[in-house]
């Protein structure tokens, strides 16, 4: 099982993700996890701004963004940790993507405080982490059901990457794959 705090810290270093910093050894953070603002995570969509220097689990939700210097990060144990960052440094996002909340639109939410804050002109970079593999997570007709929402603005192709058939009326999703799709 995948537990760990995922990391992300500004400013940056040389290239933009030699900040991250998973638990089990995506990379090296300047900061030890005990100087992470992690939120207190609900499964929903949320995202909200740190200032960089909260406690831990002050503030309540999802996600977590910061523009200025600080490290944020959120706890997975089998839900997918989704790192943002723009080109310039500028803005950073962690995610704590389970199920729900790629189903409830928290990719899309992180998409509007972008557009509302970021430079036109910048790229966004993402890293995706560790996370339960669709072959081990089999779900319900009614997971199924939350990801065919037309919020989310899927085509009916899209269901393929991510949602294959199981055992009766079971199925299985690939969190990465449907955040790529995203």
């Amino acid at each position: 099982m995948n537990q760990g705090v995922h990391r992300f810290s500004e400013p940056m270093a040389d290239t933009v993700f030699s900040a991250i910093s998973i638990a089990h050894g995506f990379s090296v953070s300047p900061a030890p996890p005990h100087h992470s603002v992690v939120p207190h995570q609900v499964h929903g969509i949320a995202v909200v701004e740190s200032q960089g220097n909260e406690g831990s689990k002050q503030l309540k939700g999802d996600g977590l963004f910061l523009r200025r210097a600080g490290t944020i990060g959120v706890s997975t144990a089998d839900c997918l940790p989704i790192l943002l960052a723009s080109a310039d440094r500028s803005l950073v996002f962690a995610l704590h993507a389970g199920w729900r909340s790629l189903a409830g639109g928290i990719v899309q939410e992180a998409a509007k405080i972008w557009r509302r804050y970021a430079h036109a002109d910048h790229d966004l970079y993402a890293v995706l982490g560790p996370t339960l593999c669709p072959r081990h997570f089999e779900v319900g007709p009614e997971v199924v059901a939350a990801f065919h929402e037309p919020h989310l603005g899927f085509l009916p192709q899209d269901y393929a990457d991510f949602i294959t058939a199981g055992k009766n009326d079971r199925s299985h999703i690939g969190l990465n794959e449907a955040a790529v799709v995203m």
